[in-house]
């Protein structure tokens, strides 16, 4: 029995030879890997419509330009949906945070004082997620909206030759700070805590390379390896 990905490999390849048919039905199947990047901008405020048509553009582009000797068709797709934070920069209002909003950072700003009194340190996101009954990505949400005077410059690192720091009352575009933070909410979790230990994000203190490698476990090269994509990630929006 054939599976999901050969099915949509036989769909890709009738679409070639000239069934446009095929290139629908191959847009339905790939819908749970389009609707899953979509709900990463629920909390973005544009209407879940605009975000599922963008999405969709995106992925009949994909479809069109994939080339199955460079990758496979789920990973082209996938990086192609990566340019829904570019739509949802342009035409979110950035500056407005709805009613129900403030009433969560207001919930979010008293357990995370509480806890800190609790345990004499900063509560940690699953210690929030739980005390506020909500999942650990919420959290990240929150502590997102509630970064408000951080903003990003180069500077020169003798091991990686250049990387981007988070530096706090520097002027810069809000845009070029949402995109840090599009880059960091999409990152996996060893990215994220790189990018926390190297931005000073979510309160986390600063540190150099080789403190941050030793911390994670990582060689050097693995972690500018890391890096790297970071800093690719985050240019690439920019």
């Amino acid at each position: 029995m054939a599976t999901i990905k050969e099915k949509e490999m036989t769909l890709y390849d009738s679409y070639k030879q000239g069934n446009t048919k095929a290139k629908k039905e191959l847009l339905t199947s790939l819908n749970p890997l389009v609707y899953q990047q979509v709900n990463k901008y629920k909390g973005s405020g544009l209407p879940n419509m605009a975000l599922r048509l963008e999405a969709r553009r995106l992925t009949s582009n994909a479809i069109d330009t994939y080339d199955p000797s460079l990758s496979q068709l789920n990973t082209h797709v996938t990086n192609s949906l990566k340019k829904l934070s570019r739509f949802v920069m342009n035409y979110q209002n950035i500056g407005h945070i709805p009613e129900p909003r403030i009433l969560m950072i207001g919930k979010y700003n008293t357990i995370f004082d509480n806890l800190h009194a609790d345990y004499g340190r900063e509560p940690t996101i699953t210690e929030l997620a739980d005390a506020m009954q909500v999942n650990p990505a919420e959290i990240e949400r929150l502590q997102l909206e509630l970064r408000k005077d951080l903003s990003m410059t180069v500077q020169e690192d003798d091991e990686e030759g250049g990387f981007y720091f988070y530096q706090p009352n520097n002027d810069l575009d809000q845009k070029t700070k949402q995109v840090i933070e599009f880059v960091y909410f999409d990152a996996n979790p060893i990215d994220k805590k790189i990018m926390e230990y190297m931005f000073g994000m979510s309160g986390v203190q600063k540190l150099n390379s080789k403190d941050i490698g030793t911390r994670l476990n990582l060689s050097p090269n693995q972690l500018k390896k890391r890096q790297l994509h970071i800093a690719d990630e985050i240019k690439q929006l920019i």
